[in-house]
């Protein structure tokens, strides 16, 4: 179970907040708009994203996984957006 904590006190890996944090994060919302969504103040949300490197390293492993599964989405779409393409020219030339 894990035990919520505030600010840099934390015996291992990273608190609840700060996991609720990057959650928040990587879904696009402000440092202030995380801070206000787990009740802390934003140069808490702020200090964890510039200075903690447990933190800051989680994030940005988030960051990659979505960017990843993004561009895979991207790739598997290639084919089908080449076909719809290739059927509108020659549709237009036809």
């Amino acid at each position: 179970m894990v035990k919520a904590t505030s600010g840099y006190k934390r015996e291992h890996g990273l608190t609840i907040e700060q996991l609720n944090a990057i959650d928040l994060l990587i879904m696009g919302k402000t440092d202030k708009e995380v801070a206000d969504k787990i009740g802390l103040n934003r140069v808490t949300v702020t200090k964890w994203r510039n200075y903690d490197l447990q933190f800051q390293a989680k994030l940005n492993r988030c960051r990659k996984e979505i960017w990843k599964a993004s561009i895979d989405k991207m790739r598997s779409l290639v084919p089908q957006a080449l076909e719809r393409l290739e059927q509108e020219i020659k549709g237009a030339n036809g």
